[in-house]
């Protein structure tokens, strides 16, 4: 071992300079990490860095060491507080050099040894720690989730392993956008990562050696195996690759197994993604049934088109008998479930989006829609659900539910059942193992076939979906498996999957044939059977069984494959603040007097948990009145947060025994600077956590209740140590750039008795002035969207928004009017407190009639509706031009939700003048109580020429 640094500087500079010469000209980037060192020459030399810090020797003379040692502390970073762990095990780093100086070196690093440049809005972010994290390569607490994900995505991997890098890491980024925030930085760099998916799945051996040094690929792939599931993983995902190599890429599908049979080979042909939606009903009771569909993700589409990509996370949706919009991103990210209120048409697409895209139009339309109508038929499998039969052939002595559209004629067969989905009715069938001749025409005229002595049905591994008749389903990388049985002695058998057609002679033989499928595409095969018995006198009979093969889903240990619960929730990809912030809806459906335990899971950023946090144990059906008031409830505990403020993700766990788990991942990403904070007795402990490493220190103010528009300033010092509110507390906000984090903290005191315990904001030292309606505009929303902490923080922060919104209001109505909406506000609310009111508008005196009489008209209508009706009224009494009184209602809008301030909030302003008035009823229309009001005004009468 070298035993001074200048040896060591000296090494390090001939291999790093070998290494760069031998990628300039591919122009592929060298990694820190690559620096060749084995275990303990890198330990001997962290030893010497540290004693050389301790005899106050000049770092910059060994910048290139202290590069290396960063990067194994970035090898090593565990997704927390990277400086805590760095300064830890470098006691004396902070006495010799500022943290920038880390990142000045990694620029001459980038300079002299083509060292890989960190890009992406996480490096912008944290632009120190980013490159000893970046140039780490793997680092250890994102390997185990880059396993997985090889893992998750094996089968889809392996088709694109000859992709170019870029490609790979693209395709792994869209994939995996759900994952943790950590994970989700690490894959903005898509060249590395489709790199070293290459060099961990087996790819291309002379590619890999060229983009990463062997000993520390090694390494990593050491490490990676030393977890027995990290292992497993990746040993799984290198099968996967080492399959689709040996059987090539052809797509052309082999029947194998199968003695004296004559085949012959389609031209190989591209598969399109299944999205066709599938239907079920639930039983909720005895005799009624509720409807769910459930839309197979469109991610496969997103993966075929970059544009329809962008799209699906760019645009909401809505489910047809289903209520509400879905969030943009919801199809993207698995199989969805919806209950349906309302059955579906079966001509239009099931699923609809608020913009057009026509290439997505017309998939939809070809393959989005429900089955043809105006009836559907349900087999009642053992497990209660009742699956579609989509050829509507029933077999005897199975039960099944017959739903139509049109009314159903009384038949023999069965009996009235309840569809909780308007626009259709329905039979419950209980076939016998014999039918009677007038059975046989009942179920003809119900449109319904019975099967023949021919069935097709999967038999080995179990299909995902089995429907009992005409439908099975595999995942990618499965291998079918299908019995063909007569019970009539058969001649041949004629055999078509797609194109492809097979003729198996059987001489008289009547035992079971099994057809086996390997290496299916995914979509939507059609496997077709003609049976030619021995019997010259009987005739051919036909089967068919549709074949559908997904794209693999995830399976998380521990959980069950199809649960017998469905969850619905808004937003579709919640995240944890929004969840601890009470803004998450969730319905949970399923048997009828279950329970269901629900809970959150914190974690690091690497995955792990770090804390539980029960919400509730609930009967089934949850529905959303009833996981608000447990989701109010839970939210009202006092909680130390710090388990929370540590989370970097969560996970909303429901529970419920053997109906299965469902595990509903919650995202965070954290701000680089942020305030975190802890409840004690004597209040809320404040602390800045400063992560952003700019040249610029960031920017603290502290606005009190008392005096909300006067800033007062905060030490960095101060904030980073942590600080007590004063007296009420207040609004903290710390800026960064374009980053801006407000927390509201309501402190414990209490002012003179009770009604200390309120706050009276004053505005003392605001001018009075309309070039303040900016900054004023501003403070609202800045106090409306902060969070809140502490005891009364809502209702003082409220009081303070309407101090605020109040002082806005007086420099566009005017302090006359704001005099009278407080008389108003305190009066009785009659009949004369109201036309006192309206009359404050200035508006002319029939146009103020008719805004009062029709008061309670106007509040319950549309906006839409609403603004249409005040525009045509002002136009009638002439008070200003169309486009004045469109301006001033649109200003009156603003000034009751808030919103930043704007250049085109100061044109409508302006231009809004003449209209006042309008602006001020609007204001009534949302203030007044309405009442009888007859009293008609006079009216001058224009004189007739």
């Amino acid at each position: 071992m070298l035993s001074n640094l200048a040896d060591w500087n000296a090494r390090l500079q001939a291999h790093f300079r070998t290494l760069a010469e031998m990628r300039r000209a591919r122009g592929l980037p060298v990694f820190a990490l690559e620096h060749g060192l084995n275990a303990s020459e890198r330990q001997g030399l962290a030893q010497q860095l540290n004693a050389a810090l301790a005899r106050g020797e000049r770092t910059s003379k060994y910048w290139l060491l202290w590069i290396v040692y960063s990067a194994e502390q970035g090898y090593d970073y565990d997704g927390e507080e990277f400086w805590e762990t760095f300064e830890r095990r470098t006691p004396r780093w902070t006495q010799h050099f500022y943290r920038r100086s880390l990142r000045t070196w990694f620029g001459k690093f980038h300079d002299l040894f083509e060292g890989f440049n960190p890009t992406g809005p996480w490096a912008s972010w944290f632009s120190i720690i980013a490159c000893p994290i970046t140039h780490a390569l793997l680092p250890r607490d994102l390997q185990l989730q880059l396993a997985r994900a090889l893992y998750d995505w094996r089968h889809a991997l392996a088709k694109r392993i000859d992709s170019p890098p870029a490609d790979l890491g693209h395709f792994l980024a869209t994939a995996n956008y759900d994952a943790s925030s950590r994970f989700r930085n690490f894959l903005q760099q898509e060249e590395i990562v489709g790199r070293i998916v290459i060099a961990l799945l087996g790819g291309r051996t002379e590619d890999v050696e060229r983009f990463i040094h062997p000993d520390t690929l090694e390494r990593i792939v050491t490490d990676l195996e030393k977890v027995g599931s990290g292992r497993a993983w990746l040993q799984d995902a290198r099968k996967a690759v080492e399959r689709a190599r040996l059987h090539g890429t052809s797509s052309v599908h082999q029947i194998g197994n199968l003695a004296g049979m004559d085949r012959r080979d389609p031209p190989v042909q591209e598969r399109k993604p299944e999205i066709r939606p599938a239907l079920t009903l639930r039983r909720v009771s005895a005799d009624e049934w509720t409807p769910v569909v459930e839309l197979p993700s469109l991610r496969p589409l997103a993966e075929i088109s970059s544009d329809l990509g962008r799209f699906l996370r760019q645009t909401r949706c809505r489910v047809a008998g289903s209520p509400g919009a879905l969030p943009a991103g919801w199809l993207l990210q698995s199989d969805q479930r919806r209950v349906l209120s309302s059955w579906p048409p079966s001509n239009e697409p099931i699923v609809k989006f608020d913009k057009e895209q026509p290439v997505l139009e017309h998939l939809l339309r070809v393959d989005g829609c429900i089955t043809p109508g105006p009836a559907w038929l349900f087999r009642v499998g053992s497990d209660g659900l009742a699956r579609e039969i989509i050829s509507r052939v029933v077999r005897l002595g199975s039960r099944y539910i017959y739903v139509s559209s049109d009314p159903i004629a009384a038949t023999p067969l069965g009996e009235a059942v309840r569809i909780t989905a308007t626009g259709v009715s329905a039979l419950a069938l209980d076939l016998p193992a014999v039918l009677a001749p007038a059975q046989v025409d009942a179920l003809r005229a119900l449109r319904l076939g019975v099967a023949k002595n021919v069935r097709l049905a999967p038999v080995g591994l179990d299909a995902r979906r089995w429907d009992g008749e005409g439908f099975a389903e595999w995942m990618d990388g499965e291998t079918p498996c299908v019995s063909l049985l007569a019970d009539f002695a058969v001649e041949s058998y004629c055999v078509r999957l797609d194109a492809e057609f097979v003729h198996v002679d059987v001489g008289g033989r009547s035992d079971p044939i099994l057809l086996r499928f390997p290496h299916l595409s995914v979509g939507l095969h059609a496997l077709t059977v003609e049976v030619r018995p021995v019997d010259k006198t009987a005739s051919v009979i036909s089967g068919l069984l549709q074949i559908s093969m997904r794209h693999a889903r995830p399976w998380i240990a521990g959980t069950a494959a199809h649960t017998g619960l469905v969850t619905t929730i808004e937003p579709e990809a919640p995240s944890l603040d929004q969840l601890w912030e009470g803004d998450v809806k969730l319905q949970v459906f399923g048997p009828a007097d279950h329970h269901v335990r629900m809970s959150v899971d914190l974690l690091d950023a690497a995955g792990t948990k770090i804390g539980t946090e029960p919400i509730a144990d609930l009967p089934l059906p949850v529905t959303v009145d009833r996981w608000e008031r447990a989701l109010s409830t839970f939210l009202s505990k006092e909680k130390d947060p710090w388990a929370f403020l540590r989370a970097a993700a969560g996970r909303l766990v429901v529970e419920g025994d053997q109906l299965g788990v469902r595990e509903i991942g919650l995202q965070r990403d954290v701000a680089p600077v942020r305030w975190a904070w802890h409840k004690a007795g004597h209040g809320t402990t404040l602390r800045l956590v400063d992560d952003h490493e700019g040249d610029d220190p960031p920017a603290l103010s502290f606005y009190p209740f008392s005096h909300p528009a006067r800033p007062e300033p905060i030490s960095l010092k101060r904030a980073v140590e942590g600080f007590l509110p004063e007296n009420q507390g207040g609004l903290c906000v710390v800026a960064c750039g374009e980053i801006e984090q407000a927390l509201i903290v309501s402190m414990p005191a209490v002012v003179g008795g009770l009604q200390g315990l309120l706050v009276k904001p004053s505005l003392e030292n605001l001018p009075y002035s309309p070039s303040t309606m900016p900054q004023i505009a501003d403070l609202i929303s800045l106090w409306s969207m902060a969070r809140l902490v502490g005891p009364l923080a809502g209702n003082r922060r409220d009081r303070v928004a309407t101090a605020l919104r109040d002082a806005l209001r007086e420099l566009v109505c005017g302090a006359d009017w704001i005099d009278a909406e407080d008389e108003y506000v305190a009066s009785r609310k009659g009949a004369t407190d109201l036309k006192r009111f309206v009359r404050a508008t200035g508006a002319p005196a029939a146009f103020n009639f008719v805004v009062a009489r029709d008061v309670g008209r106007l509040q319950t209508i549309p906006p839409t509706e609403r603004t249409k009706d005040l525009i045509a009224l002002a136009q009638r009494y002439k008070i200003a031009s169309r486009e004045a009184c469109s301006h001033a209602l649109h200003v009156a809008s603003w000034l009751e939700r808030g919103g930043r301030w704007s250049e085109i909030i100061a044109e409508r302003i302006t231009s809004s003048k003449e209209a006042v008035s309008l602006t001020r009823a609007a204001r009534f229309i949302s203030v007044a109580t309405s009442v009888p009001f007859e009293e008609q005004p006079a009216v001058q009468q224009v004189a007739r020429r």
